[in-house]
Parts: structure tokens; sequence; C-alpha cells
């Protein structure tokens, strides 16, 4: 032990007469004033353990440095944390230089400075290994506040992504739902409606209207009947229509927006294959049939 490689030295020294005989000589406390500092926080043992505790804080720093291929530039943290544990560090060393000057001041003896030393020591010991333990636990906790941060941008990114899939369905289902009233009842093609065909009578244009009248083989009603061209023929038809109108005799009237749109939808098939009959169309001048 280095301890008794330090008592060796002063082992060979003579007491002197004066003194008792648990006293130490001159020569006695010079030794332990050259020798017993090595001791306890100064110490190659302990020197060790302060150097790997007061290390910790700056090798984290530094090796998260290095993975993030950036330099090793400490934080505040960090540089705050290794202040304190110098501090702690530099009064453990007070202490022990306190306690190293009165055992040499007092008159006791030798087996008893080194059991004092010897105990010094493994306090010491017990008070690094807590530091180091405490610096380990530190480490932990900002690991897992960095993990916790992660998940929480991880959620954020992941509500956001859900509410514009939520707006998205939204609009989709609101165009649909669009898509089956007004002008865009069949789902056909939703172009504009070219310019009005009539002439001007009056200073006013005159518009034509171009219809056809469809009726279910099975004597349906005008409801049933519309919501299957709505969804047994508009897939397979693709024309303008202007509107589709129920008829209290049963049937609906489809009002295209020409004549040779009419024409398509007469001559589509579909119908037929769905049980369905088209009758001749009406053409007729709204205003001229009015001011007959």
């Amino acid at each position: 032990m280095e301890e008794a490689g330090v008592f060796k030295k002063s082992s060979r020294t003579s007491r002197s007469p004066q003194s008792g005989a648990g006293s130490l000589t001159e020569l006695t406390k010079m030794d332990l004033a050259m020798n017993v500092p090595e001791r306890g926080l100064l110490g190659g043992v302990h020197r060790s353990r302060t150097g790997s505790v007061s290390s910790v804080g700056s090798a984290k720093s530094d090796s998260a440095a290095m993975a993030s291929g950036k330099s090793s530039k400490r934080t505040r943290t960090d540089e705050d944390d290794e202040c304190m544990m110098s501090v702690s560090v530099e009064a453990m060393k007070m202490i022990t230089r306190r306690l190293n000057g009165l055992l040499m001041r007092e008159k006791i003896n030798r087996p008893v400075i080194e059991e004092v030393l010897s105990l010094a020591s493994d306090y010491e010991g017990t008070i690094y290994k807590a530091m180091l333990e405490n610096e380990l636990l530190k480490g932990r906790l900002l690991e897992l506040e960095r993990e916790r941060e992660s998940m929480r941008k991880e959620n954020l990114r992941r509500e956001e992504v859900w509410k514009q899939e939520r707006e998205r369905d939204a609009i989709h289902m609101n165009e649909v739902a669009t898509s089956k009233l007004g002008v865009s009842d069949m789902g056909m093609s939703q172009g504009k409606v070219g310019k009005d065909d009539g002439k001007k009578d009056d200073g006013k244009k005159v518009r034509k209207s171009y219809a056809v009248i469809v009726k279910s083989d099975k004597n349906e009603s005008s409801e049933v009947v519309k919501e299957r061209v709505l969804k047994e023929v508009s897939p397979w038809v693709n024309v303008r229509v202007r509107g589709v109108r129920k008829l209290k005799s049963g049937g609906v009237a489809i009002e295209t927006a020409s004549e040779r749109e009419l024409d398509s939808l007469r001559a589509s098939a579909k119908f037929r294959q769905c049980g369905m009959n088209v009758e001749l169309p009406l053409i007729f001048d709204v205003r001229s049939a009015l001011g007959r």
C-alpha cells in the first residue's frame, strides 16, 4: 500500500527522549508534511477518481458532438456542472489539508494517524462514487428528456397529417354530395354550358331547351327512376345536362345543353340495358310557346 510506504520512512527516525512514547519528532512531522498530503484527495488512487468524475460531463458532450459531426464544444449546462463539481472537490481538498495539519500538530500515535487517514480515504472514495453515480443519473435523465421531446414532436407531426387527411376526406365528400345536386345531377361532364343557341326576340335572347323523357319498364316512381339514372346510367354517359327533373306521371325529364348532346343521350344503349325507355325528345321554344 501507498500508506505503508509513507510510514516506512518515518519508522526509521528516532524519537526524541523528551517526547512521550506516542509523540512525533520534528523529523517525523516533516516526513508527514511531505508525504501525508499524497494520501486522500491528492493521492494517486483518488486523483484518478477525481479525473474520472470531473470528466463525465465533458465526455458526454464530446461524444454527442462527435456523433453529430460537430466540434466538441461544451454546452453551458456541462460547464455549470463541472464548475459545481470543481467547487465540491476543492472543498474536500481543504478538509483533507485541515485534517493533515491537525494530525501533525497534535501528539498522536502513528497507528492512530494511519487509521484516521485510512478512514478519511474510504470516506473520500464513497463521496467520489456518489458523485459519479449522480453524473450517470443526470446523463440518463437528459437522454430520457430528449426521447420525450422527440416523441412529442412525432405525435404533433402525426396529428397534423391526420388533420390534413381528414380535411381532404371532407372536401372529397362535399364534392361527391355536390355532384348529385343541381346541374351536376347526373354526374356527367361538368363543363360549362355553351352559349345559348337561340336568336334575339325583342332585344332579348331566347333559350332553347332539349330534353328527353325517361321511364321505367316496371312503372317505377319518378324518385326511383331518378336514383337509377344517377347510379346506373350516369357513369357511362358523357354529356352536359342542365337538370334532371321528376315528373308527376312517373319517370324523369333530362334536359341537355345542346341538340347534339341530346342525340348522344338518346343513342346510349345503357338505358335499355337497365330496363328504361327513352321517349322522343321534346324540342321547344318556351317564349314562342307562351306567346301563341
